[in-house]
């Protein structure tokens, strides 16, 4: 079956310990800003795709290499983690690059999972006004409806 492929931008590579911010359009990096937490998997977003919260869909790409900041990457889905910060939604698409989607049978989710969990739970843990709620790591099927534009079952 052919899986879909969408254009990711690299924001934070693995082992990052702040965040960076590019405007989505023009990919120029903003500003930084620290975190509590290192970033498990290279992080960033799906161009041109909006997410819930009105960013781009973010993305986790799960890869052995380091991929600096500013990679761009045709990737595709492996999983969905639902994800909601202050209440709003902000679901992660969990994903390979294309060309070694072949590997992805022998990647433990159940570790991804914790490692991203776990991320999550303290990536924000210095600033009060930022919550993260964790829910589901769904199938790669609801990756790709979002990538595509659909809303899954209950979202806003």
């Amino acid at each position: 079956m052919e899986r879909l492929r969408f254009d990711v931008f690299v924001e934070n590579p693995q082992g990052a310990t702040t965040k960076i911010h590019h405007d989505e359009e023009k990919l120029v990096q903003l500003f930084e800003e620290p975190v509590s937490w290192p970033y498990p998997y290279a992080y960033g977003f799906v161009l041109g795709v909006e997410s819930g919260e009105g960013d781009c869909l973010d993305v986790f790409v799960i890869i052995d290499d380091p991929i600096p900041s500013g990679t761009r990457l045709t990737c595709s889905a492996i999983a969905l983690l639902e994800q909601w910060q202050n209440d709003e939604e902000d679901h992660d698409v969990i994903a390979v690059p294309s060309d070694e989607f072949d590997r992805a049978d022998a990647i433990d989710l159940d570790e991804v999972r914790r490692r991203i969990t776990t991320h999550m739970s303290e990536v924000f843990s210095h600033d009060p006004d930022r919550t993260i709620r964790v829910g589901e790591f769904l199938p790669a099927s609801a990756a790709e409806a979002l990538v595509r534009g659909e809303k899954l079952p209950g979202s806003r």
